[in-house]
Order: C-alpha cells, then sequence, then structure tokens
C-alpha cells in the first residue's frame, strides 16, 4: 500500500508543478478543509489541547481531501482507494462524536472526494449514504431543529458539488491541454513525412534524368559528337536548378504541380531515353482540386520507368470514369520497381516474388489515400508492370485526345 500510495504522490507533486490549476484547486481544498476545525472553535468556544488537536486533524483532512481530488489525474488507477477513503470518513465523523455537529462541515469534504475519485455509478450511492448518515446524526443523535437539519444537508450538497465540479474543471482543462500537445506532436510528425515523402518525389526523378542525361554525354564525347555533348550537360545543369528550385519550394510550403508540366517534360525524358511514348488524356476530366496529386502520380510513374526498367514502350493515359478519373502508366520493361503492394495486387501474375518495398509508391499511395483515390500496381507475365490511380471527381463531359511520341 505504501509504495503505491508513495507512486501516486509522485505523480501528484508533478502536476502540482507543471500545472497553476492543479495548484488553485489544492489551495482551495486546503482551505475548505480548515473549515471544520474553524466551525467548532468559533461555535463550541473549544479551546486549549481540544482545539490545538483539532486543528492539528485538520492537516490529514486537507491531506486526504486534496489526494482523492486529483486521484485520476495521477493516472496511477485507484489502488487501495477503499483504504484511503475510510480513512478520510473516520477522520469525518470520529470527531463528531467528541466535539459534536460542529465537525460534521466535513461531510462535504467525503463526498466531493468520493465524486472525484470514484466512478460515476459508485459515487451516487456513496454521496447518498452520507447525506442519511448526516441526517441520522443530525436528528437522531443530536436532535436538532428541522431547520438546522436542513442546513447542514444543503451545506453538505452543495460543498461537494462546487468541489467536485471544480475538481472536474482542472481534470478536463489538463486533459484539453495534454491532447493539444499531442494534436501539436502529431501535425510535426506528419509533417516530417510529408517532407520526407516530398524530398523523396521531388529529386528522385531530378536525379534519374542526371543520371541519364549524363551518360548520353558520355557517349556523345566519345564519338566525338561535341555540340550534343555540350547540349547535354546544358540540360543537366538545368535539371539541377529545376531541383534546386522545387527543393526551395518544399522548404517554404508554396509548391504546386502543373499536371500537363509533368506531362510534357515526362515525354521528353522518356523519349530520350529511347522509350516510345503514348499519352492518352482526357483534356476536361481533370478537376483543379486533384491536378496536383495526379501531377504526383504522372512524377513517379516516369520516375520508376526511368529508374527500374529496361522498357523499350510506355503508355501514359488519364480518363474520366463515371465519377473518377483513373491515371495509367503501363510498361513493357523487366522491372525492379520502388513498390509497395497498394491493394494486394502488386504481386506478380505469375506467382513468383512481387517487387520491393520502397518509399516513392509508398508516399503516393499515402498521397493518393488522403484525397480518397485507390493506387494499385500490377506486374504481368511478360515483364509488363502497370500502375493505376483512381481519384474521385464530379461527373464532367470529357473530350479525348490522342498524343503519340
Amino acid at each position: 500500500m505504501v509504495p503505491a500510495l508513495s507512486a501516486v504522490w509522485r505523480a501528484r507533486v508533478a502536476l502540482w508543478r507543471r500545472w497553476p490549476a492543479v495548484r488553485a484547486l489544492d489551495a482551495v481544498a486546503a482551505a475548505l478543509s480548515l473549515a471544520p476545525a474553524l466551525s467548532v472553535t468559533a461555535v463550541e468556544h473549544t479551546g486549549g489541547p481540544r482545539a490545538v488537536l483539532l486543528w492539528l486533524l485538520s492537516i490529514p483532512l486537507a491531506v486526504l481531501v486534496v489526494h482523492h481530488l486529483t486521484l485520476r489525474l495521477t493516472r496511477h488507477g485507484p489502488g487501495r482507494l477503499k483504504w484511503t477513503l475510510s480513512a478520510l470518513a473516520a477522520v469525518c465523523y470520529l470527531p463528531v462524536l467528541v466535539v459534536g455537529p460542529s465537525w460534521a462541515a466535513s461531510a462535504g469534504l467525503l463526498a466531493a472526494c468520493a465524486l472525484s475519485a470514484l466512478p460515476w455509478r459508485r459515487s451516487v450511492p456513496v454521496v447518498l449514504s452520507i447525506v442519511a448518515l448526516d441526517l441520522a446524526l443530525s436528528t437522531v443523535v443530536f436532535q436538532q431543529s428541522p431547520t438546522v437539519t436542513a442546513y447542514g444537508t444543503l451545506q453538505v450538497l452543495l460543498t461537494s458539488a462546487v468541489l467536485a465540479a471544480l475538481a472536474w474543471t482542472v481534470s478536463i482543462t489538463i486533459e484539453l491541454n495534454q491532447l493539444r500537445a499531442e494534436l501539436v506532436s502529431t501535425a510535426v510528425l506528419r509533417e516530417r513525412l510529408r517532407m520526407s515523402r516530398d524530398l523523396h518525389d521531388l529529386l528522385g526523378r531530378g536525379l534519374a534524368a542526371i543520371v541519364l542525361k549524363t551518360e548520353l554525354a558520355r557517349r556523345y564525347h566519345e564519338r566525338g559528337y561535341d555540340a550534343e555533348t555540350v547540349d547535354e550537360l546544358d540540360q543537366i545543369a538545368t535539371v539541377a536548378v529545376q531541383c534546386g528550385d522545387d527543393l526551395r519550394a518544399l522548404v517554404t510550403g508554396y509548391r504546386n504541380l502543373s499536371l500537363e508540366s509533368e506531362i510534357d517534360v515526362g515525354l521528353e525524358l522518356l523519349e530520350e531515353a529511347g522509350i516510345d511514348c503514348h499519352v492518352r488524356v482526357d483534356a476536361h476530366a481533370v478537376p483543379d482540386h486533384v491536378r496536383d496529386t495526379l501531377a504526383w502520380v504522372v512524377r513517379e510513374g516516369v520516375t520508376n520507368v526511368l529508374k527500374h526498367s529496361q522498357a523499350t514502350t510506355c503508355r501514359l493515359t488519364a480518363e474520366h470514369v463515371g465519377s473518377r478519373v483513373v491515371v495509367t502508366v503501363h510498361n513493357d520493361g523487366v522491372t525492379a520497381l520502388d513498390d509497395i503492394p497498394a491493394d494486394g495486387a502488386a504481386s506478380p501474375a505469375n506467382g513468383g516474388p512481387g517487387p520491393r518495398t520502397g518509399n516513392g509508391l509508398r508516399g503516393l499511395h499515402e498521397r493518393v489515400a488522403a484525397s480518397g483515390g485507390e493506387v494499385s500496381t500490377t506486374t504481368g507475365p511478360d515483364g509488363t508492370w502497370t500502375l493505376m490511380v483512381s481519384m474521385p471527381v464530379t461527373d464532367d463531359p470529357a473530350l479525348t485526345e490522342e498524343v503519340s511520341a
């Protein structure tokens, strides 16, 4: 029992140091715990050693009241609660038999502690029992008048209700502050995840393009094509500058991709890699609120084709199907893609081992899921690989146009 109470009080001290509301509640509870002794000395005119004993008895009364009012905030459970409440009941009622009904004002403190420390279904019967016991002492033992009895009962009810409500308010305030701190921590964590995901998405294709153009520049140089070599080096510089611009935009939080731009740039990169590319886009199918997400789909799909396949053809489509826009990136290369099984369809059709799990499509899956969309990937038995993203949109007529490289 002693170690359990010691742990509870260590938690209480931590609350007391951290939260001013707990200190205020403790001050109110300690002040009210002096009321019985003050009532006895003022009404009964008790003095001498008897009065000193009563004031000393107010110390354990205050300690027990403070302990029970904030017991739930310690998060150590109600261990040994029946013993501590029994001790509080003894401090509240045993002096009544010696000094008279003036000490009965402590019954309101006992009721408040029962309301604060016990569950609702258990606290109500305890409070009713305290009120009944107070009525019995007043009418049967001390034979007080109905007016005095009614006043004493009202005092018990008001004291318990006000003090328990104050303890409940302090508890709710602390829990709300703790919840707000947890929400801030969660927001910070989500922002870190978003930054890491966006950083991967932004730099992944740029680095793949730099590698591709560096290889082209090396081959041009070996064959003595100086003009083409210089042109490729200029394009490498341009891609590096664009990566820097994207990175700065990411840091400042004002980055918006253009779906049309991503399609054009992706088409150019695939052509330079010697990949025959076909693009089929419903020009009016993509509303503004999903264009940014679908631009990331195009970027990640093209990046994976460049980095992880030996494709000779690639097909990119964006179609309006019912109330959804479906974007598909399909290539015929033998892949080892940076894949994530978004919906269970990411395993090869021939039952072999699936592609390895990586960050690119995982981040894409998170981004699309946040907008209510779905991501699926499929590896065909002939070495084809398909990335399909479906986004919910409103149903608008679309005009489809075919673009072939």
